[in-house]
């Protein structure tokens, strides 16, 4: 009899990144791991791994004998370069999804060759009238060359003039990931006026943007927290997620924050309720304590729960946590820290 069915599933670990030509600190997720105490009946519920394809990736593998060249020099555009540049024109013609593997493999080379001449070619495609271009020009400036970071100016004076008067849905979804990892503070506005967008991708896609409110730029602070605070209620799942986690990882206090991690604590989303119960535990917040107590003595425990209850600290969750011991093999460093820390 199988007794622990180990799933996957989109999560948290505190990570930030803050942009290196910006003050504000940024959100990255990655992902826990959470165990059934018994098999579930049935099919197991889908679970949402989203890719984002926006996210450093590993270069491309492909190999060249090409000679290394100065990539902030003005350069012609090399054999291999022209070649993805060929593909994407192809991929536009018979598949025309920006969002395709196939497509993204050539987007995630060009960037990582990020000469010049990528330069060019980017900046011509964003004033191009086929959104499909204009999409794939922002979505390589966006991150060029090996740090993400090359050609800071050119590539953010574009991105400035397009997020003003762009309407295809494509594009913002593009823009939206070149503002975040431009780190540009002066699109933060832009960001939040989308979260009101019909489409609950753009909504998730700003609440995964928005920087996280911080000391160092407060006048982006009560319009970010606002924001949140409004898609922690969103009706999609994913955007509540992402919007809890924000929330939950600033430093930012206030009862406002509270209640409204408490009204995710009770979220139908498990990933949600995950999100909720860390940050009310960063806050100490005593209200969480009891449904943790509950969440720990589930047959559906993920590893927030119990990194809620180390910071927590409190001896009450301590027997549901030794309870654990009996059947969660999923990471029993964190479980013994979370015991040791509530003893």
């Amino acid at each position: 009899m199988i007794d622990c069915v180990d799933v996957v599933v989109m999560a948290v670990s505190f990570v930030s990144h803050t942009s290196s030509n910006s003050p504000l600190t940024y959100p990255s997720k990655s992902h826990q791991r959470l165990a059934y105490k018994q098999p579930p009946v049935g099919p197991i519920d889908p679970v949402l791994l989203e890719y984002l394809h926006f996210d450093p990736i590993e270069p491309f593998v492909g190999r060249t004998t090409e000679k290394p060249v100065d990539p902030m020099q003005s350069q012609p555009p090399s054999e291999l370069e022209q070649q993805h540049w060929n593909a994407i024109e192809s991929l536009r013609e018979s598949l025309r999804d920006v969002e395709s593997d196939a497509t993204w493999d050539h987007v995630i080379a060009l960037r990582k060759v990020g000469t010049s001449s990528v330069l060019e070619r980017s900046l011509a495609w964003c004033t191009d009238p086929d959104p499909y271009r204009r999409s794939i020009g922002v979505s390589v400036l966006a991150q060029l060359g090996d740090d993400g970071n090359r050609y800071p100016e050119e590539a953010t004076s574009m991105i400035r003039s397009m997020i003003g008067t762009e309407n295809d849905h494509e594009v913002i979804t593009s823009l939206i990931s070149a503002v975040h990892f431009r780190g540009l503070s002066e699109g933060v506005p832009w960001l939040t006026s989308l979260a009101l967008h019909p489409s609950e991708d753009i909504r998730w896609r700003v609440a995964w943007a928005l920087p996280i409110p911080n000391t160092l730029h407060p006048d982006t602070d009560q319009s970010t927290l606002d924001t949140l605070l409004r898609l922690c209620a969103d009706p999609e799942p994913r955007v509540r997620d992402w919007a809890t986690f924000s929330l939950s990882l600033t430093d930012e206090d206030s009862p406002r924050i509270r209640e409204a991690l408490l009204a995710r604590l009770n979220d139908s989303d498990f990933d949600t309720r995950s999100e909720a119960a860390v940050g009310l535990a960063k806050r100490k917040e005593e209200r969480g304590i009891e449904p943790l107590v509950g969440y720990l003595k589930s047959d559906r425990v993920g590893e927030l729960f119990v990194e809620a209850a180390e910071m927590y600290a409190d001896p009450r969750l301590k027997p549901a946590l030794v309870a654990l011991q009996k059947w969660w093999d999923i990471n029993p460093d964190l479980l013994a820290r979370a015991i040791a820390a509530c003893s």
